[in-house]
């Protein structure tokens, strides 16, 4: 299979302002920065405009070190936002369409035809590559689903960002303590996550060219904070043994 470790944007259906699952694995209305752009802008990706890197910076949507990547919505569209080679004075606006207006398929049509131009990641045709936008829509699901269905667990759950989990199992010692407390940590800094469903990939830490051919899952069971255990879940049994080893090592499992 063919992946993409970057982390994915889940697009809200049609009416709705565009959302994310932010840290706590809940989901987070998008800030809408189209009024500092206007009505003119022209959608696709490009780089972030001289004007709106001190704004962006100022409302801490700049991926850095420190901060983990804020998507945004211009005018309802979304976008993330990537530093390149030369740091801030080179960040890069990518803009995700949002999901193809067209009806689901009946149960026995062709998947393939009913995911043509669809990038919500709710649904994956015959023919598609399994990637992050599948199980970041997946992962939305399921957290609406368990905010209604169980409240309690769903407050102990969190439901791990791809990119978040490269950060934790690849990063640096520093960085990957400190997007593992924003994973773990409730919005008062307390560490209330019980399970942790993380996503892991194959991706290169080496080559940026590298972006993975593989996904699994790692289930991290924290409810006995001195003897965490994890669970990895692998269809290519043995393929992900050695990021999903450092995953695990990294959150202490």
């Amino acid at each position: 299979m063919r992946d993409d470790a970057q982390s994915g944007l889940v697009q809200s259906p049609a009416g709705r302002p565009p959302f994310f699952i932010g840290p706590s694995g809940v989901p987070q209305e998008l800030e809408d920065i189209g009024h500092l752009v206007g009505e003119d802008w022209q959608h696709g990706s490009q780089p972030v405009p001289d004007f709106l890197l001190d704004v962006l910076d100022n409302k801490m949507l700049l991926p850095s070190s420190r901060m983990a990547p804020q998507p945004v919505s211009i005018n309802g569209e979304t976008y993330s936002i990537t530093l390149g080679p030369r740091g801030r004075r080179d960040a890069q606006l990518i803009h995700h369409a949002g999901p193809s207006s067209a009806p689901k398929a009946r149960v026995g049509g062709s998947a393939a035809s009913a995911s043509a131009g669809d990038r919500s990641g709710r649904m994956l045709g015959a023919r598609d590559w399994l990637g992050d936008e599948h199980i970041q829509g997946d992962y939305e699901l399921l957290a609406q689903e368990s905010w209604v269905s169980n409240p309690n667990l769903a407050s102990r759950t969190r439901f791990v960002d791809s990119l978040m989990a490269f950060r934790v199992g690849q990063g640096t010692n520093a960085d990957a303590l400190s997007a593992f407390h924003q994973i773990v940590d409730d919005p008062n800094g307390n560490d209330t996550a019980d399970f942790l469903f993380v996503p892991v990939n194959d991706a290169s830490t080496m080559d940026l060219d590298d972006r993975g051919s593989h996904w699994s899952l790692l289930l991290v069971d924290r409810r006995d904070r001195n003897n965490p255990f994890a669970d990895h879940y692998d269809s290519a049994r043995g393929r992900n043994d050695r990021p999903a080893a450092m995953l695990a090592a990294r959150v202490g499992a």
